[in-house]
């Protein structure tokens, strides 16, 4: 018998794209073996929330007033005890159990736990995802491509850190152990680091999408994310100020957020810019609630500055929205001529592009016919074949 172990220790506030990548490849092998998350309180919420009938280890609940540092330096260990606890009940069970470890992420709390357990002989395999290189210390998310330098980061050191670190624990460990990388660019930083990658794509909800389409559209375009600079919450104002000059009922819906201090800053912007019949942000939604706001729009605004995979373009390709995004190096391997992009940070292109998208419904139609193929290629259950078939 199998025992599938979904480390997801790094749960912090908002889910990631990596979570969505994770319970993905839960559902399915649940299907044939048994699985487990190890989580925190908050992200077995966030699972009920959603609609998952997922078991969870819980961890712990995350503690008020606690650097983000402070609280995955906390969460390694306490993964690592509550996961050894677990491990050794289901030993007794079951003596031939073989246990795969997957690693949601190369945070401490996800690797850890992975390598000190097959240091020690508890699971058979460990894997780890790689979803994103990160950026040093002198560096931020949102412009990472630009080469710019910031004054030092704590936060960004200690992620810089975690993923050397991960590489380190996973040369050192003994095998069969797997690395994923979800794009190229992950994929070349790996080798660079003389791993050998496993390559593994994501995929689109799996959604019945008559059940969404909706024919007269509330707004013109949609932003789907965190409130994270990471995906460009912050050129969401003059965007929108740049496509009204061209098209002044211009409405934009923004489904996310992120904590309460963010999304009451961003609901303040829009009030101080007079944006408020223009932008209208929902909150984070998920399941059916997300799919259906999705499917009021017309086209989706990805304004992200750096990204994984790019999940959200997917699922709105599958209501058939078309998409506006910034150009990122990685992105023309994985969605082509599918969706349309300007230069990164170029508000001013993105505002253009976003307007002759709208002004012309010919191309919203190719271009969505082209989103959708993309969903031949990309689907959850082909993920899964991808890692099943390496691992299994």
């Amino acid at each position: 018998m199998n025992l599938y172990i979904f480390s997801l220790n790094s749960a912090y506030k908002s889910m990631s794209g990596g979570d969505k990548y994770a319970s993905e490849l839960y559902k399915r092998f649940k299907k044939i073996d048994k699985c487990i998350i190890t989580s925190t309180a908050l992200r077995k919420q966030q699972y009920n929330e959603a609609g998952y009938d997922f078991e969870v280890l819980e961890i712990t609940q995350q503690p008020p007033n606690v650097h983000q540092v402070i609280y995955y330096l906390l969460n390694a260990f306490r993964a690592l005890f509550t996961t050894w606890s677990y491990i050794k009940k289901e030993r007794k069970l079951n003596p031939d159990l073989k246990i795969t470890y997957f690693s949601g992420c190369e945070y401490f709390p996800d690797i850890i736990p992975g390598y000190i357990l097959k240091l020690f002989g508890l699971i058979d395999v460990w894997v780890i995802s790689s979803h994103l290189i990160m950026p040093s210390a002198f560096q931020r998310y949102e412009d990472i491509y630009e080469n710019k330098r910031h004054s030092f980061s704590i936060l960004m050191a200690f992620n810089w850190l975690n993923q050397r670190f991960a590489t380190f624990l996973y040369k050192i460990s003994s095998s069969p152990k797997f690395y994923f990388g979800v794009n190229k660019e992950v994929e070349n930083y790996l080798e660079s680091r003389n791993i050998k990658p496993f390559p593994v794509r994501c995929g689109a909800e799996e959604v019945g999408v008559k059940a969404f389409l909706i024919e007269k559209k509330e707004y013109d375009a949609v932003f789907l994310g965190r409130f994270h600079a990471q995906k460009g919450i912050q050129f969401l104002i003059p965007i929108v100020q740049r496509v009204l000059s061209d098209i002044p009922d211009f409405k934009l819906l923004v489904i996310g957020g992120g904590d309460e201090k963010k999304e009451k800053e961003f609901k303040d912007q829009i009030e101080k810019a007079g944006l408020s019949k223009h932008i209208f942000p929902v909150g984070q939604k998920t399941g059916d609630e997300k799919m259906k706001l999705l499917a009021k729009s017309k086209i989706f605004l990805f304004p992200s500055t750096y990204e994984s995979f790019g999940i959200v373009v997917l699922e709105a390709a599958n209501l058939g929205l078309p998409t506006v995004a910034f150009k990122l190096p990685f992105y023309e391997d994985i969605f082509g001529d599918a969706i349309l992009t300007a230069d990164l940070g170029d508000v001013e292109a993105f505002g253009k592009t976003t307007v002759k998208l709208l002004q012309d419904v010919e191309l919203q139609r190719t271009l969505a016919q082209k989103s959708k193929n993309l969903l031949k290629k990309y689907t959850w259950d082909k993920t899964f074949e991808s890692v099943a078939s390496v691992i299994q």
